[in-house]
């Protein structure tokens, strides 16, 4: 019954000190990117956005947060609703979205467009990074053999191309810069 009431304290003193209690939670990057958006790469787009204007290639479900950020700069695919717009006839934004990312001649047809940022997931599985419980449950190596992945067709190309270079990345994000000729 003890292991119980201890069991039961940390997990409430837990939880209530993980809630936040203001009303900024929007400009809290450490908050944002933990939820999966590219929150520590906004003051790096943001200095080159002064400089010229951006065409991004970004993954769909970051489009609305690169909008909100970037109102100047124009964002491939805002997964706000776009996802269902028709490219053409027979093809959605997001089936295009998919070609470009995990089909062979994804970056080929980026380059026919006037893109100069490619901002993806670094070789993203789906799954949200571990929180407390799953951190205390599991070993490290357990964790990276869970969330382990290979990289996309997009991102074999864009290592071996000489057009694109790394300009910023972390364990979740990647973000490339066309390289001017």
């Amino acid at each position: 019954m003890l292991l119980v009431i201890i069991f039961t304290f940390s997990f409430l003193t837990h939880s209530f000190t993980a809630i936040r209690w203001d009303n900024t939670l929007w400009d809290k990057d450490e908050f944002i990117s933990v939820y999966g958006f590219p929150a520590y790469t906004i003051p790096i787009l943001k200095k080159l956005s002064a400089q010229q204007k951006l065409y991004i290639f970004n993954e769909f479900h970051w489009g609305g947060y690169l909008n909100w950020q970037l109102p100047n700069d124009l964002i491939y695919l805002d997964g706000r609703g776009t996802v269902s717009w028709s490219l053409q006839p027979s093809t959605s934004m997001y089936e295009n979205f998919r070609e470009l990312r995990f089909e062979k001649n994804g970056l080929e047809k980026l380059e026919k467009m006037p893109t100069n940022i490619i901002l993806i997931h670094k070789n993203f599985n789906g799954l949200p990074h571990p929180d407390f419980w799953n951190r205390f449950l599991f070993s490290p190596h357990d964790i990276q053999e869970m969330i382990a992945t290979t990289p996309t067709e997009l991102e074999l190309s864009l290592t071996k191309s000489k057009n694109w270079q790394v300009i910023y990345q972390n364990t979740t994000t990647i973000m490339w810069k066309k390289i001017q000729s």
